[in-house]
C-alpha cells in the first residue's frame, strides 16, 4: 500500500501535517527535528493550545515527553503503550488465536466475494499481500477503526455472505483485542490464504 515507506513512518508524517494544518490555523510557528519531533520552542508555543492528553492515545508518544508533560497512560485500556511481549502473554493466556514463532497470529476476516472490505472499498484483499492502516489501540472501544480479523467462528458470523481468508497478524501490531478476545484490530496483517 506504500511502497518503501514504513508504516510508522507513514504515521509519524500524518501527524507532522495534522499539527502544521492546527499551527497554521492559530498562528503557530512550528519546526520540526529531522527525527520528526518538535523544537522546544515549537512545544512551548504549543503546549498551552493542544490536548497531549488526547493526543497521546492515539499517537505513541515517548516516555520522556509523557513525564514532562504529566501525561498519564492507561496501560490497561490503550495498547499503544503495551509491549509486544505483554500482548504475547495476553493473548497466550486469554484468547485462542494459532502463534507463530512467538511473533505472529493466525486469524480470520470476512470479505465480500469481489474480495474487498465488507466495510468500505478502501481495502482490496489479496492473497500474500500486506495491509496497513492507522489503529485504534482502546479496548474500551469494541467498534472502531483500524483494521480486524476475528476468530474462524466470529468471522463467519459477522458477514457470510462473502468469503473467508486467513490472515497473519504481527504481535507488534495489534492494537487491541476486543469483543471477549474475539476480534483483533491492527496496524497491519497479511492475507495467507482464502479458505472459502
Amino acid at each position: 500500500m506504500f511502497k518503501g515507506l514504513d508504516g510508522m513512518v507513514f504515521r509519524q508524517m500524518k501527524l507532522q501535517q495534522e499539527i502544521k494544518k492546527f499551527a497554521k490555523e492559530y498562528n503557530i510557528d512550528v519546526q520540526f527535528k529531522k527525527d520528526g519531533t518538535l523544537y522546544k520552542k515549537s512545544l512551548n508555543e504549543f503546549k498551552d493550545k493542544v490536548n497531549w492528553g488526547w493526543i497521546s492515545e492515539y499517537q505513541k508518544l515517548s516516555k520522556a515527553f509523557r513525564d514532562k508533560f504529566n501525561l498519564k497512560t492507561y496501560y490497561k485500556t490503550n495498547w499503544l503503550y503495551k509491549t509486544t511481549k505483554s500482548k504475547l502473554k495476553y493473548i497466550k493466556e486469554n484468547t485462542n488465536y494459532k502463534v507463530i514463532d512467538n511473533k505472529y497470529i493466525e486469524a480470520y476476516k470476512s470479505i465480500r466475494t469481489d474480495n474487498y472490505s465488507v466495510f468500505n472499498f478502501q481495502y482490496k484483499y489479496e492473497v500474500g499481500k500486506w495491509y496497513e492502516s492507522t489503529c485504534d489501540c482502546n479496548i474500551n472501544e469494541e467498534n472502531s477503526f483500524g483494521l480486524s480479523a476475528w476468530t474462524k467462528d466470529k468471522a463467519k458470523e459477522y458477514y457470510n455472505k462473502g468469503k473467508l481468508i486467513k490472515v497473519l497478524i504481527p504481535i507488534k501490531d495489534i492494537g487491541a483485542i476486543v469483543h471477549d478476545n474475539k476480534k483483533i484490530r491492527c496496524f497491519r496483517l497479511k492475507v495467507l490464504k482464502e479458505i472459502s
